[in-house]
């Protein structure tokens, strides 16, 4: 009988502390989440100037920056959200946005004041990479991720937004959130992007992009080697089938040229832009066009022809003095 006693209390202590531990297996000590405010879904990722133009006493990654954009109707707290990839930024506390407005930080406060002529709404840290990374938005409350965009350098990603001045904007002004994709973005139309304003195409006309660079003569050869920059030039053609007005076309890279308001070419026409009038008449035997300010690189360079009244790439063409470029 005392067997039997002992043997009971044994297994009700054990029961006990089974249960105990069962108990206490079960319990999430750790810090509840928030639910996620639905309507910080609304927050876009609108610009990324990841490769800029260096200014003078400041280095290009000291030019950097991103904007988000809210789309939704709601003004929005922005407290407790955080950049987590890409770079490091922390929303202080209070900090909102309205329907419609923009929040830009930067990489450089000053260096941003510099260039734009305002101070961004805050600064981050890191760097953007130049070759491309995924960029994060989450809300610390309720660890949900807002937005995740990956960019590239390469592909069918804008090469214009790799160093030559331009920031990668969205296709749409009010993107949904599927449209991560390259096609999805774009150059902006202004070089340095528009940080803190929607990027708008102007209108362009379209027969414009019938122009085509043919012919680059960056390294002329003369028996009087002083003025072999001087023969340099560069041949324009309109391949299409009606007249073009070139009122504000211009060269805006490797060399400087801007047409006037009275500038046209014919279809099938053909113009020279020279480094220099006098010698490019004495050796060729007829008047250029105009003159370009500035020399072609022997070593090669990108020529870019804008349409400055759209603000918009017209097209671009980069040649260079080594294989499988003709020597």
């Amino acid at each position: 009988m005392t067997n039997l006693l002992f043997f009971q209390k044994l297994l009700l202590m054990l029961t006990a502390l089974s249960i105990i531990i069962i108990t206490t297996g079960c319990v999430d000590d750790s810090v509840p989440h928030e639910e996620l405010n639905q309507d910080l879904l609304a927050l876009r990722l609108t610009e990324i100037h990841y490769h800029p133009l260096a200014l003078e006493g400041f280095t290009d990654d000291s030019l950097e920056f991103l904007e988000i954009k809210n789309i939704g109707s709601s003004q929005l707290n922005l407290d407790k959200l955080q950049f987590t990839l890409g770079i490091t930024f922390l929303f202080p506390s209070g900090c909102k946005i309205a329907p419609n407005d923009f929040f830009v930080i930067a990489s450089n406060n000053n260096a941003f004041k510099l260039r734009y002529g305002f101070y961004p709404d805050g600064e981050y840290s890191g760097q953007l990479k130049n070759s491309g990374e995924t960029i994060e938005l989450t809300d610390a409350a309720s660890r949900n991720v807002i937005f995740s965009q990956t960019y590239s350098d390469s592909g069918s990603w804008p090469g214009s937004a790799d160093g030559d001045g331009y920031s990668l904007v969205p296709v749409n002004l009010n993107p949904g959130k599927d449209e991560t994709d390259s096609e999805s973005w774009r150059p902006s139309t202004n070089i340095h992007g528009s940080p803190g304003a929607d990027d708008v195409l102007k209108t362009v006309d379209s027969s414009l992009f019938n122009l085509r660079i043919t012919e680059i003569n960056y390294h002329p050869e003369c028996a009087d080697t002083t003025i072999e920059d001087s023969l340099e030039f560069i041949e324009i053609k309109n391949v299409g089938e009606k007249t073009l007005n070139l009122s504000g076309v211009a060269i805006d890279s490797a060399v400087e040229f801007k047409f006037d308001s009275s500038a046209g070419i014919k279809p099938g026409a053909f113009l020279i832009l020279a480094s220099n009038v006098k010698w490019f008449r004495q050796y060729y035997g007829f008047e250029p066009f105009g003159a370009f300010k500035g020399q072609l690189k022997n070593s090669g360079e990108t020529i870019l022809v804008r349409d400055r009244k759209a603000a918009i790439e017209l097209f671009r063409i980069s040649y260079r003095d080594r294989n499988p470029w003709p020597s």
